[in-house]
């Protein structure tokens, strides 16, 4: 991988808006909610990378499919390009590395390396089965009070699967990973899928909605690194569509 080059939020819209990048520059404030502001010593400090800054900003333009990764604490891309490399963008704490992969290389060992999770396992030797909630249980698992996730946590009635994923899920805020697949064309962004998911120790919780007309929500456990392989050969089917 090629060496990384950093930039703040405000440095990378003014970069763009300075290299003629208007509508990216514009894209990156709505999405992190920026105010325009230039960086007036930036300019001066990036003379050393002008070229390799250009190739990226010509490469985000070019790039039509992309993968999006919301977590926690920051958003990763893959933007795919032709060529032998993907643009690799990683965001976190307002800044901004972007990198090239080798397309050759494996998605799941990049994949696997953003995993992120700071808990820790609360049911041992757990059974992987698949939760069923309705949409209004689902949606009552954002206003339960913390005092009674503990007692539902200390319920041994309780399945136990259910106990661990809401512990994950507070844990996390009570918000969801979601994995988007965008398609950019025209200046216009399509969102063409999107995975609801969330991080534990030793599984993630796939959020399936695809009864969700029927009024079923099932939330099924994968072990990671099953979930992150079946992830890679939906990245790769997507990125292998016309108009990478």
């Amino acid at each position: 991988m090629n060496s990384a080059i950093c930039l703040s939020h405000e440095e990378l819209t003014a970069a763009l808006d300075h290299c003629g990048y208007d509508c990216i520059a514009e894209d990156t404030r709505s999405f992190f909610n920026l105010t325009s502001k230039v960086d007036t010593d930036f300019f001066a400090k990036s003379a050393g990378f002008s070229n390799e800054l250009e190739n990226i900003f010509t490469n985000l333009k070019k790039s039509h499919r992309k993968i999006r990764w919301i977590q926690e604490n920051g958003v990763k891309f893959i933007h795919f390009i032709e060529g032998e490399s993907m643009l690799i963008q990683e965001v976190k704490n307002g800044e901004h590395r972007f990198s090239y992969r080798p397309h050759s290389e494996s998605l799941c060992s990049a994949l696997q390396g953003w995993y992120e999770f700071k808990g820790r396992k609360l049911i041992d030797d757990m059974e992987f089965l698949t939760i069923e909630l309705t949409t209004d249980s689902f949606d009552e698992l954002h206003q339960m009070s913390p005092d009674y996730v503990k007692e539902v946590m200390k319920d041994r009635s309780a399945p136990p699967a259910f106990r661990q994923f809401l512990y994950d899920f507070n844990l996390n805020k009570k918000e969801l990973d979601n994995f988007s697949f965008l398609f950019s064309s025209e200046g216009k962004m399509k969102l063409e899928q999107v995975i609801f998911f969330l991080p534990s120790e030793e599984c993630v919780w796939f959020i399936d909605y695809q009864n969700v007309e029927n009024d079923q929500i099932f939330i099924k456990p994968f072990f990671i690194h099953e979930f992150l392989f079946r992830l890679e050969d939906q990245i790769r089917l997507f990125a292998s569509k016309q108009g990478v």
